[in-house]
């Protein structure tokens, strides 16, 4: 490590298109990043690139073009908020604010620094009341953001613009009754989905946020999501409680808990313009008349342009594959 704890961070480590390993590093006084090269377990070189502000970034993705140059994207936030759960206990919660883009050049020059900001009627759309007033407030202060927002993955698409896709995931203890007598849990959080869409030259086309509400005790189990592409859509496969189907666009959701009954939705998102619509595709608990159970989304399988297949168990343990369309 080039330098301690207390004065920099590790932003992440990976390949170049040449082979070599790097690390990415932010030091704080003097604010700079700091990106070391490593060939053969020996450092060959380093990049500094000077900042203006002390950066708080999470989920850092670095990337090499052709031409030499590197990018960073990264969600940016002002603060993290300590939040006390039913059960008494606490977790850190991080609000971001934005999407972040630097590009530099191999000798550290900054080409690009630009802050793609979440509008506050994102930050507010398909929360509570209460949520979307806490929201109002924090603005006031310059620090409305997304909950729990983590940077999941980076898409890129046939005319070279690309998705930047992050979804809402914490972990929470917390109280769970049964009858008289009651335990405390760990649930993991699934929800919201937050979609970038960014032009080749790294133009902001438009941001969308898909509403989702999933929380379980299994881990991932059937939360989370699975994404494909049509010619004209990018679809988001994800699980829904039936209570949640007939609401209005723009109510906030109810829990669908992992291990409950269940339907399997879609997002079609419209690539160009970022429009959605969801549509339901099948009841996870229930096939031809027949219970199923441990349904995942790792089951879920595409094989042809609007053909898909879902693996399902039925009872006496015995595994079913569902054939249906989506189109």
């Amino acid at each position: 490590m080039p330098l301690k704890e207390d004065q920099m961070d590790n932003w992440g480590y990976g390949i170049t298109n040449k082979g070599e390993a790097f690390s990415l590093h932010l030091i704080k006084n003097p604010s700079q990043l700091l990106v070391k090269f490593y060939e053969n377990d020996l450092e060959t070189r380093n990049i500094n690139i000077k900042l203006i502000d002390t950066l708080k970034l999470q989920n850092v993705y670095l990337e090499e073009s052709k031409l030499g140059q590197y990018s960073i994207y990264a969600y940016y936030f002002n603060g993290i908020e300590f939040k006390i759960t039913g059960v008494g206990t606490g977790y850190s919660s991080i609000n971001s604010n934005g999407l972040q883009h630097i590009l530099f050049n191999d000798s550290g020059f900054v080409l690009i620094n630009k802050k793609h900001e979440f509008s506050l009627d994102l930050i507010k759309s398909f929360e509570s009341d209460f949520a979307q007033k806490k929201a109002d407030r924090k603005e006031n202060k310059n620090k409305a953001g997304i909950n729990d927002l983590v940077l999941k993955e980076q898409i890129f698409l046939k005319d070279g613009s690309r998705f930047i896709i992050g979804e809402q995931q914490s972990t929470q203890n917390e109280r769970e009754f049964f009858g008289m007598s009651n335990s405390v849990s760990t649930f993991y959080h699934f929800e919201n989905i937050i979609i970038c869409k960014l032009d080749s030259a790294h133009n902001l086309l438009w941001i969308k946020k898909l509403p989702k509400k999933q929380k379980g005790t299994y881990g991932k189990g059937s939360m989370g999501y699975k994404i494909w592409f049509n010619e004209n859509n990018a679809l988001f496969f994800f699980v829904e409680r039936k209570q949640n189907l007939k609401k209005q666009q723009g109510i906030p959701l109810k829990y669908y808990q992992d291990g409950q009954k269940g339907f399997l939705c879609v997002y079609f998102i419209d690539i160009e313009t970022g429009s959605y619509v969801r549509k339901t595709v099948l009841n996870k608990g229930k096939l031809n008349g027949k219970r199923t159970f441990k349904f995942g989304l790792d089951g879920l399988t595409k094989y042809s342009p609007n053909d898909y297949m879902a693996e399902f168990y039925m009872k006496y343990k015995k595994n079913n594959i569902y054939f249906f369309k989506v189109k």
